[in-house]
């Protein structure tokens, strides 16, 4: 059909036309297998070299640790019942095989889905509709450079797959990994959440771009031994991840909050039978230890309370710890 549209459309407006069709065509897929990778524990894994492996390692060690995984790779299908060599001579074959795909590991009660995913595919969104979970990068350097233009283009298309994570809708699982659809707020508690996650190769110099998007969870992984992963860690901060919740701090909350924490510091030190003047000579550094954890508390109350309104859920004196525990674990996955 695309070659076609080519031979009748003008070349400018072809492309222009194309990634409209990429996308119609990957919601079309997902509409017709009825969204199966929404039921799925999604593990994407993209890089320069080491995808196909790694993807196939991880549907093993699943398989082995007894959950039933499927796999999309250049070399390998499973739909968890049967494997067999990829004969469609590209990685990540079309949107309709991709969903199918997915529909038959679901029907074949995988809990799992590994998806080995392209620069190339992604180019053509066939990333888009899968509801991913967790995404491994293996590595980056200059290689298909005459299909994106630049090595700049290549990187930004992997980029967009990272991107794609916080579109993906959160999964709740029981204890046999088995996604389920929470009827309400409250039916949350007796289930777990599956964190968007980011797994990323530390040794690769392009590490910091994609720790850069958006997760719940990111997981550094190493090849040297005591190699100093610090500078990856200052992109977890909750400076970083909050920028992601597009709320703006009321004024005077955060101060509020600090002159709280720092009298009841005082009182504190002054129990211990420290001397008012030595606590008062200190204060200017016990507002600066105190000013970061009062300002992530008044974040953790306003996320706390923005799910609270999200689950229906009234926050006061008589509600039940277990609900409570249940709010403050969102709002610290949020924050980081």
């Amino acid at each position: 059909m695309v070659n076609q549209l080519k031979k009748i459309i003008p070349t400018r407006l072809f492309k222009a036309f194309q990634p409209a069709y990429h996308f119609l065509v990957a919601y079309l897929a997902a509409y017709r297998y009825k969204f199966p990778s929404r039921k799925l524990i999604v593990i994407g894994v993209t890089g320069t070299a080491g995808k196909t492996s790694t993807a196939y390692l991880i549907m093993k060690m699943l398989n082995e640790a007894g959950y039933k995984t499927g796999l999309s790779s250049t070399a390998v299908f499973s739909d968890g019942n049967k494997e067999w060599l990829n004969d469609k001579k590209m990685t990540m074959p079309g949107r309709f095989f991709i969903q199918n795909m997915l529909a038959r590991m679901l029907k074949n009660n995988c809990r799992y889905a590994v998806v080995e995913t392209t620069s190339e595919g992604i180019k053509q969104f066939r990333h888009r509709f899968i509801n991913y979970d967790i995404l491994v990068f293996t590595n980056l350097y200059p290689e298909h450079l005459e299909s994106h233009g630049s090595f700049e283009n290549y990187q930004a298309a992997k980029g967009a797959l990272f991107a794609h994570l916080k579109r993906c809708k959160t999964k709740y699982i029981n204890e046999d990994r088995e996604v389920i659809k929470p009827k309400s707020g409250l039916n949350k508690l007796d289930l777990k959440r599956v964190l968007k996650t980011i797994i990323v190769n530390g040794d690769d110099k392009f590490a910091s771009y994609f720790l850069n998007f958006f997760s719940e969870a990111k997981i550094i992984y190493s090849t040297k031994e005591g190699k100093d992963l610090n500078s990856y860690f200052k992109l977890m901060s909750t400076e970083n991840i909050t920028k992601d919740l597009e709320f703006k701090l009321p004024p005077g909350l955060v101060e509020r909050q600090t002159q709280d924490m720092l009298r009841q510091t005082k009182i504190d030190l002054a129990m211990k039978g420290i001397p008012r003047d030595k606590i008062d000579e200190q204060e200017k550094l016990l507002l600066e230890g105190i000013q970061p954890e009062a300002k992530k508390q008044v974040k953790i109350y306003l996320v706390l309370s923005q799910i609270a309104k999200k689950e229906n859920i009234a926050i006061d004196d008589h509600m039940p710890a277990k609900v409570m525990e249940f709010l403050l674990r969102e709002a610290n996955w949020q924050l980081g």
